[in-house]
């Protein structure tokens, strides 16, 4: 659940579409909205915001830009925003159309995943979830001061898993309501599996045995679109394993595991990094060249 789109960002060199990550969130009353529109300014409460999160990306020995760390600025009501990036000053804008609908969808995504701790074993309540923790295992920037953070909060204490959640510098502090925690978890059939994880999108983690060793390998990518029909059937046992632990531990990001055999996992992951057959891999794995990039392209904006 990449936070990415490509967008036409006003640049010195070309009106042409580039990669964008949202890193952070900017929502604005209606009058500093309409003034940010004129102005093409942000309000100075938001200068760190725009230079702590924002970022233009050039490959090396390039002076080409190709990627921007933007900012999402909306109105309280509206659905339309702009990404901008810059420093102390917004430099560089795109209109993004539909972004308050692109927004909500993964901010929702994210209080998924977070509700979803309640249904894993030995998770402690009250439980301290770390902000970094999200945002490396859903490829997002989750930080208590980028505004993401605070929305995510929002979004969570809508839930009914969760009765009360206080946002640290660094994590959530949450109590789960029994009835989605510590009741679920004495429930075998209501613990998550890998199958379900999945649907939050993950990256760059490791699946472990949760009692045996065994050789790992980094999962770049792994998503609900990332296996064909047959690798969803082949690897059936293994997306059925229960999540036992999420945490981040010697190799990076976790994800202990049990009912399902080590060498399962271990080949589960080495196929998903490519060793394994070109044959196997093809029938097991989405070819991503068919993807379409999530988000709309839009047209530029000149900020004046």
């Amino acid at each position: 659940m990449r936070m990415k789109t490509k967008l036409t960002m006003t640049t010195p060199e070309a009106l042409e579409t580039r990669d964008v990550e949202i890193t952070g969130v900017v929502i604005l009353p209606d009058n500093e909205h309409r003034l940010f529109l004129a102005t093409g300014q942000l309000p100075d409460r938001f200068t760190d915001r725009l230079n702590q999160y924002t970022k233009v990306v050039m490959p090396p020995r390039s002076s080409m830009i190709s990627e921007y760390k933007a900012l999402l600025v909306l109105s309280e009501d509206g659905g339309e925003g702009t990404a901008v990036c810059g420093k102390d000053r917004v430099s560089y804008a795109s209109v993004f159309p539909g972004a308050r609908e692109w927004l909500d969808r993964r901010i929702g995504q994210m209080a998924d995943f977070v509700c979803e701790f309640s249904h894993i074993p030995d998770a402690k309540l009250p439980h301290r979830l770390k902000l970094d923790s999200i945002g490396d295992i859903l490829d997002s920037t989750v930080k208590s001061d980028n505004g993401i953070g605070e929305l995510l909060k929002k979004e969570l204490e809508k839930r009914d898993e969760i009765t009360d959640i206080i946002m640290h510098q660094d994590c959530f502090e949450i109590n789960y309501l029994l009835d989605y925690g510590q009741e679920a978890l004495d429930t075998p059939s209501e613990r998550m599996t890998l199958s379900g994880l999945i649907g939050c999108n993950l990256h760059d983690v490791h699946l472990i045995h949760d009692s045996e060793e065994h050789d790992l390998a980094t999962i770049v990518e792994l998503t609900p679109e990332t296996l064909t029909e047959q690798g969803k059937h082949d690897w059936a046992d293994v997306l059925g394993a229960k999540v036992e632990n999420i945490s981040h531990g010697y190799y990076g990001t976790q994800i202990d595991l049990s009912g399902v055999k080590a060498g399962r996992l271990r080949d589960f992951s080495y196929m998903l990094a490519g060793n394994c057959p070109l044959s196997d891999y093809d029938k097991w794995v989405m070819d991503k060249s068919l993807d379409t990039h999530d988000g709309d392209e839009s047209q530029g904006m000149t900020m004046q």
